[in-house]
């Protein structure tokens, strides 16, 4: 009866005991309509950047040089625009080397790096560099096995601009280059990221955080749009199928999350609290095991969880909360497998 007890306990803790599945904050963007077509110009004056929202959330991924980027998209039936303003602090040191088209390492200057996904599916991406005078190099990544270096987009072009204070893009590509063309409420992998050399060192800034360089189920996912931007719960919906959970992401003032296939709505304090709770309740399990199977080991980890809970506590009395939410999935997860190994570790006495 022993026997059997341990082996059923066995398959039911088999697929708890493993490290959590990491939380993800996604990071959303819109494309709007353009009627008409942005002028490539590098001014921004078309209407359709006066509609488009833009995108600001940024985080660094290394190098201290951060400065503020927006991220603006359109589309209509020919292809993509884009529009990016770079805030730059000393416009008369943007690194420029490359000055023709794929003749270089476009990403040694001060650049942007633009990755889309149209299949959604981290399987292929379209890359292209633009650097400050709107030199472009691209290639096209077309299977996790294959990359086409001599690949060109004959339709992708950009113009620059500056203003007092920044430095600007407007970027074009075709959906003949690009081999798909989206319908509204369509959703795509894209991320945006800056280098910038003008602090002396590189640093290098993105949409998505996890940064994603060549890594692309992290990249962030671009809507598109038709007449109205489309209710958060819509939006919500489709990233539960697209996007690997669990996941959170700040959307109109709330945050949307995707847990367990599962999908909800939270003010940022909500969250925070719900994602603090289930930490909370998990190490309250792990201390009720430890009381009918104490053990020296498992105390000290036990105690190691309960400080980084404490830590986590005091890290979200700060700005960005996110780092406290992860931490929080993080411990919830190891105290959930320490319990059940300690379970475990008592039965099998």
């Amino acid at each position: 009866m022993r026997t059997h007890a341990v082996c059923i306990l066995l398959v039911l803790l088999g697929t708890s005991l493993a490290w959590p599945a990491s939380l993800q904050k996604l990071a959303l963007h819109y494309a709007v309509k353009a009627d008409p077509a942005p002028v490539l110009d590098g001014k921004l004056d078309d209407p359709c950047w006066k509609l488009a929202p833009p995108f600001t959330y940024y985080v660094r991924i290394y190098g201290d040089n951060y400065q503020d980027i927006s991220l603006q998209a359109a589309w209509d039936d020919a292809g993509l625009y884009l529009a990016i303003v770079n805030s730059e602090q000393h416009l008369e040191r943007l690194k420029v080397n490359v000055r023709t088209r794929d003749g270089g390492m476009v990403w040694d200057d001060d650049s942007a790096e633009i990755y889309l996904d149209p299949t959604a599916t981290a399987a292929s991406l379209f890359k292209f560099d633009v650097n400050s005078i709107g030199v472009i190099a691209d290639y096209w990544q077309v299977d996790v096995g294959f990359t086409d270096y001599t690949w060109n987009a004959s339709s992708a072009r950009a113009a620059t601009g500056r203003t007092p204070d920044a430095w600007i893009i407007e970027f074009f590509v075709s959906w003949a280059d690009i081999k798909k063309t989206p319908q509204a409420g369509d959703i795509w992998m894209l991320t945006h990221q800056r280098f910038s050399y003008t602090s002396g060192n590189g640093s290098r800034t993105a949409m998505s955080t996890n940064g994603g360089s060549f890594y692309n189920r992290r990249f962030g996912y671009l809507y598109f749009a038709d007449e109205a931007l489309p209710p958060p719960p819509e939006v919500g919906a489709k990233l539960l199928k697209l996007a690997v959970q669990p996941w959170v992401m700040p959307l109109n003032g709330d945050w949307l999350y995707g847990q367990n296939s599962q999908l909800g709505s939270l003010s940022t304090e909500a969250l925070l609290l719900r994602f603090q709770g289930q930490a909370q309740q998990a190490l309250n399990t792990v201390a009720e095991a430890l009381k009918t199977a104490p053990d020296a080991r498992s105390q000290q980890q036990f105690d190691a969880l309960n400080k980084r809970f404490d830590d986590a506590c005091a890290a979200a009395q700060g700005g960005d909360i996110f780092p406290s939410m992860q931490e929080f999935h993080k411990i919830t997860g190891e105290a959930e497998n320490l319990r059940d190994e300690v379970l475990l570790a008592e039965l099998l006495k």
